[in-house]
């Protein structure tokens, strides 16, 4: 049994994906890396389970994975299954019966199969609260925080700091009348916020006293390898509270040395967190000190190597063929 197949786990439209796999395959690995589209699972996939073996068919190309065969997964970004239209009064059972069979396959692969990154890791790692609660413990500053729907304790919040700002808790975004709109981290005054805070009663939110930056640092973490870019955020005006604020293009990028410290914590945070990629956003304050922001165990990177020249993929690389 030979353990030397690359699994996959994304959809149709990841640039991530579509750069990775191009670079498998110019080092002529086309016949290991196997890649799993999930929205296409209904009409292109067949998945067996067994007691010796879990085996994923597809249909388009002809090909199959065994699990014992598999010697990394990563799991990028995947979209639900497409669930077929003709049989919707039974349309969300067969969505449960479907999405339980696939984490089932994902997880039975867990004993002897290393993830980018282990999905009980990867999604509490997703989680705010619980990525503050842990920086602080491992050494990060963080901005003072509150995550609350009791508006008395919002008040009290506001009552302490000149200036806050607020982002969301979750995705960078959501969809209002079938239109998606961006959340980005941004400053909101103490008079909108206390002429509107007893709709907090009905949506926690998350709030931050706000830290004049000199600028952003997006740290990329692949297995031991850690790199950080200095996003220089406060040269446009649109950038200045989120980064996401104008194109990353058109922010000036550099490689940027970490104090041994910040490093110590990055590797302890990760220790924890059990994670083998994360994306980790961190801020230099105009007071010299490094605040931590939030990590990102699913994070973009891509831009990063097209902006610098410094090859993050060939880490990845190295990485997805290390058992």
């Amino acid at each position: 049994m030979k353990k030397d197949s690359i699994l996959i786990i994304t959809s149709k439209d990841d640039v991530h994906t579509d750069f990775i796999i191009n670079k498998l395959n110019a080092n002529g690995l086309e016949d290991k890396v196997v890649r799993f589209n999930t929205e296409d699972f209904t009409n292109n996939c067949l998945l067996t389970y067994t007691n010796e073996t879990s085996i994923l068919y597809f249909l388009d190309s002809n090909r199959d994975i065994k699990s014992e065969n598999i010697l990394s997964v990563w799991y990028r970004r995947p979209k639900e299954p497409v669930i077929d239209t003709t049989v919707i009064e039974y349309s969300s059972f067969i969505k449960e019966q479907t999405e339980a069979a696939i984490k089932g396959f994902y997880f039975s692969t867990h004993f002897e199969t290393k993830w980018i990154n282990r999905l009980d890791s990867l999604y509490r790692a997703k989680l705010k609260i619980q990525q503050l609660e842990l920086a602080k413990r491992v050494g990060f500053k963080i901005p003072e925080t509150i995550v609350t729907n009791n508006p008395n304790d919002l008040s009290n919040f506001l009552s302490k700091h000149i200036k806050v700002s607020t982002k969301s808790l979750d995705y960078p975004n959501t969809k209002v009348n079938g239109k998606l709109f961006p959340i980005y981290n941004r400053i909101i005054s103490n008079d909108e916020l206390s002429k509107n805070i007893q709709s907090i009663r009905y949506c926690p939110g998350i709030f931050q006293k706000y830290i004049d930056k000199a600028f952003d640092i997006r740290v990329i973490i692949i297995g031991k390898t850690i790199t950080a870019f200095a996003i220089y955020s406060q040269e446009k005006d649109l950038s200045i509270e989120d980064v996401r604020g104008v194109s990353a293009f058109d922010l000036r990028h550099e490689i940027f040395e970490l104090p041994r410290n910040i490093l110590n914590n990055i590797n302890s945070f990760m220790t924890e967190q059990r994670l083998v990629f994360s994306a980790i956003d961190l801020l230099y304050g105009s007071d010299g000190e490094f605040y931590f922001l939030e990590n990102n165990p699913n994070g973009q990177w891509l831009w990063l190597e097209e902006k610098t020249g410094f090859s993050l993929s060939d880490i990845f690389i190295k990485e997805l063929l290390t058992p």
